[in-house]
């Protein structure tokens, strides 16, 4: 697996950060209050509470690391290099001055698909090609094609 940006994952650096964070909070300290009808209603609704928030600080710092190691994994923008499909443009002049033969009595159009031949055989599959006449006028005759037949065509 290979980053498209690597430079995002410094963002991992966050991650200590917040831990850090998390052992140096201040806990809260109890102070002796004098009691009265309101203070110890409030402790009985503390203590509703005190199962929930012992967990309720970690879970807390397990989402922020989560969210961190999300953020620094969308920048940094993994990506599997498997397969790489590639473009292939194959341009053919079909003007008059391509139909003239060389000594084998092969024209210069019929040596360029060959050509073109040879080198989609040692292409791997999986790739696209375009192919365009060049005449008088541009005729695409393939566009972004697997297909290898179509070099026959031109």
């Amino acid at each position: 697996m290979t980053f498209q940006n690597p430079a995002g994952l410094w963002l991992l650096f966050g991650i200590p950060l917040l831990v850090l964070l998390y052992l140096l909070h201040s806990r809260r300290e109890k102070r002796l209050v004098s009691s009265t009808y309101v203070w110890k209603l409030s402790e009985r609704f503390l203590k509703r509470k005190t199962k929930l928030s012992r967990w309720h600080k970690l879970l807390l710092l397990l989402v922020q690391i989560l969210a961190v190691l999300t953020l620094s994994l969308a920048i940094a923008k993994p990506a599997l290099a498997v397969g790489v499909a590639k473009d292939y443009i194959l341009l053919f002049d079909t003007s008059v001055s391509m139909r003239t033969q060389n000594e084998e009595g092969v024209t210069r159009l019929d040596e360029a698909k060959a050509k073109a031949k040879e080198l989609l055989a040692e292409v791997s599959k999986g790739n696209r090609i375009t192919v365009i006449l060049l005449g008088e006028e541009a005729t695409v005759l393939a566009n972004r094609s697997s297909d290898e037949g179509m070099i026959e065509l031109a």
